[in-house]
């Protein structure tokens, strides 16, 4: 699932992880497996589509939104680890995304609720991590507190590009 933790005492825990949550954030991202990150892309589409019939049948759409899923991913796995950005990083495709929605003529509440369908995913994924590696409750709670702030704030700098590309 992930890398072994690296090997020095400055600042880690007891089981060798960093224990300040920004490092330990980005040293999930940075030892995380490829195949975790698949998963969790293809768990993400998966959902969404599950969760909004609408769009079941829609191959390209599907498509699309696999695409928006896995360029949304790295571009959230980009800001987690530090509070320094400034909603930039949002990826491009995703006025691609909002527009082919507009263009199928669904609604905005659609492109919604596949988003916090994905939400709920990566989330899942992320305490299921969390209860893992961070055995220190209090770390654990700082860490997800630190990432449920940046997801949400990475989620609504998404959306709210998308509305405009609308």
């Amino acid at each position: 699932m992930v890398r072994p933790p690296p090997n020095n005492s400055a600042g880690v825990a007891a089981n060798g992880l960093p224990a300040d949550p920004d490092q330990l954030i980005a040293w999930f991202i940075d030892s995380a497996h490829d195949e975790l990150l698949t998963a969790v892309m293809g768990q993400a589409s998966d959902a969404a589509v599950a969760g909004t019939p609408e769009v079941d049948f829609d191959y390209s759409l599907r498509t699309d939104l696999a695409t928006m899923t896995r360029e949304g991913l790295q571009s959230l796995l980009t800001c987690l680890p530090s509070d320094d950005w400034d909603g930039t990083q949002v990826p491009p495709v995703s006025d691609a995304f909002a527009r082919t929605i507009a263009r199928r003529g669904f609604d905005r509440a659609v492109m919604l609720k596949m988003f916090r369908l994905g939400q709920t995913v990566f989330w899942r994924m992320t305490m299921t991590v969390a209860a893992k590696y961070v055995e220190d409750p209090e770390l654990r709670s700082k860490v997800l507190a630190v990432v449920w702030e940046r997801l949400t704030r990475w989620l609504e700098a998404l959306l709210e590009r998308q509305m405009t590309a609308y």
